[in-house]
């Protein structure tokens, strides 16, 4: 299974390591810069889902690409869950 979620290209690898990084950062930059943070979020889901995009995995069938949709979306939602939850912790 986790062939079809590897890719071959290092440039795809670059930008799921940095969209990854930045989705990571995104709520404690939220803390100083509430524009920045959120800047960044929305640039780490785009590489994100540049990322799966370009994965063969996804090309084969309908039933792939709406596994993607599913994917980003869950995605999303556990960004929504850790953003709260660092605010909530560190917010003012």
């Amino acid at each position: 299974m986790k062939d079809f979620f590897a890719s071959q290209s290092k440039t795809n690898k670059g930008i799921l390591i940095v969209s990854v990084m930045l989705m990571l950062i995104e709520p404690w930059l939220m803390l100083v810069n509430t524009t920045v943070g959120l800047a960044l979020a929305g640039t780490g889901i785009i590489g994100f889902s540049t990322y799966l995009e370009f994965l063969p995995y996804f090309r084969q069938t309908v039933l792939h690409w709406l596994l993607l949709i599913l994917i980003l979306i869950g995605l999303l939602l556990v960004l929504i869950v850790y953003s709260f939850a660092v605010l909530a912790a560190f917010g003012a």
